[in-house]
């Protein structure tokens, strides 16, 4: 939206310090997302052995949106080992502030659903939202994602609870 071009690829082991300050960053703009910011507290080796078990498994992906080299955005799509569950898994994504309301959320999921129809393993695709991210729900709406449940009391922030959907998409 704004002129610059946005590269989406998946994340190498050699962004695991420029994820490290990305992901601080994006933490302290946004009580919407799970942790705070001193919670995150990976070293650049631990982030990158993340990095590349993402890389490793035929059902996961860790993707990054890059705007002249810098991190705009990232989701990290995580799947359980047990054989039962391969076929879903979670996802997470982020944008960084400067960067809000340029269409990259979309972008970004839009390469994640394909990537993931295309991966003949992921058949479900299953998020956590804050109930009250009325935006983040209707970009989830958009790519046909359903509200599946509501649990109560999920997160807590200066001891106001708040409540998250659990949304979910059938690939097939």
């Amino acid at each position: 939206k704004n002129s610059q071009s946005l590269i989406i690829r998946e994340a190498e082991k050699r962004d695991a310090g420029r994820m490290i300050k990305y992901m601080r960053q994006v933490l302290a703009e946004s009580d919407f997302l799970t942790r705070s910011p001193d919670e995150f507290n990976y070293t650049v080796k631990e982030e990158a052995a993340v990095i590349e078990s993402h890389r490793n498994a035929p059902n996961e992906i860790f993707m990054i949106g890059l705007i002249d080299e810098k991190i705009a955005s990232a989701l990290v799509f995580s799947c359980p080992e047990k054989k039962r569950q391969q076929h879903t898994g979670e996802f997470g994504i982020t944008v960084k502030k400067e960067f809000w309301n340029l269409g990259i959320a979309t972008e970004m999921m839009s390469a994640f659903v394909e990537w993931a129809k295309q991966t003949g393993v992921v058949r479900k695709i299953n998020l956590k939202v804050y109930t009250n991210n009325e935006k983040a729900i209707r970009l989830y709406r958009k790519f046909n994602f359903r509200i599946e449940g509501t649990i109560t009391r999920d997160n807590m922030i200066d001891g106001v609870f708040f409540d998250s959907h659990i949304m979910g998409l059938a690939i097939d």
